[in-house]
């Protein structure tokens, strides 16, 4: 008799591990499911493979708690001609001197359609950025977002702006997160554009997210073309900081020199 119940005692010590094993296997699935809901989600409302693959979960789930109509992402890229015009680049087309390498950044613009909000169009804008490379300098970079003028900040929430900067150290894996110190450096009537301080050294790689709310600034405008204007600016030669002014569909330096930019423009009608 003593035998059968040092026998079963054995049996079911042996079993509790795989109970557990299996209940962490269970999560690990669960989890899984989790992230590919996430994006099959954002596949239906419109986001692309690509932006889906380089966005953070925590930019994911602020697009699908918005609860948009749709959503929607361009990647056209721009460099600033002598007069400080936008000229779009082609596929291997040449690039002035003050234009960031496509190669080297890369730059979306991401819109959420939030329908009519007492009355008015209103939509959740973002610019992602992600550097392919180690930058070159070690100082404060400029982002920013500009519209056109048939929008306004949205009021009832006072643009909810935000931005989130990250910088991932390629050869421990470690990343480091900053709110690109709180709120907008400017903000003005035609958009608003962020400092973002970014992180030197050949293993670190910085990438981010910057997002406002707009809305038309009539609720008797039933529809129009929208334009989103985004641009980086990269701080190059000496330290200091850049100052940018922003009008409607505009983003230039007002102070501080030494800088490489980037440009991404979308329009869309509604």
């Amino acid at each position: 008799m003593k035998k059968i119940l040092f026998s079963f005692v054995l049996c079911f010590s042996v079993l509790m591990p795989s109970t557990a094993v299996f209940a962490a296997e269970s999560a690990s699935v669960e989890n899984k499911y989790d992230d590919e809901e996430i994006n099959k989600q954002l596949k239906e409302l419109g986001a692309t493979d690509e932006y889906i693959s380089m966005i953070p979960l925590e930019q994911k789930l602020d697009i699908i708690n918005s609860n948009p109509k749709s959503f929607s992402v361009e990647k056209t890229d721009y460099y600033i001609d002598s007069n400080g015009d936008l000229q779009e680049i082609e596929t291997g087309g040449v690039q002035t001197q003050k234009t960031i390498g496509t190669s080297d950044l890369s730059l979306f613009n991401g819109k959420s359609d939030l329908g009519y909000m007492n009355g008015r169009k209103t939509y959740r804008v973002y610019v992602n950025w992600e550097w392919y490379k180690a930058t070159a300098f070690n100082f404060v970079d400029k982002i920013g977002l500009s519209y056109s003028d048939n929008f306004q900040t949205r009021v009832a929430n006072n643009g909810r702006y935000q931005c989130k900067a990250y910088s991932k150290n390629i050869n421990t894996g470690t990343t480091e997160t900053t709110d690109c110190y709180g709120r907008p450096s400017e903000i003005t009537f035609g958009g608003a554009a962020w400092n973002h301080d970014v992180k030197f050294g050949a293993a670190w790689r910085n990438s981010g997210y910057a997002q406002m709310d707009i809305e038309t600034k009539s609720s008797k405008t039933p529809s129009g073309t929208g334009i989103l204007l985004s641009k980086y600016l990269h701080k190059t030669g000496s330290p200091g900081s850049l100052g940018v002014s922003i009008k409607y569909v505009s983003i230039s330096v007002s102070s501080g020199s030494g800088y490489d930019e980037a440009a991404s423009q979308t329009s869309w009608n509604f």
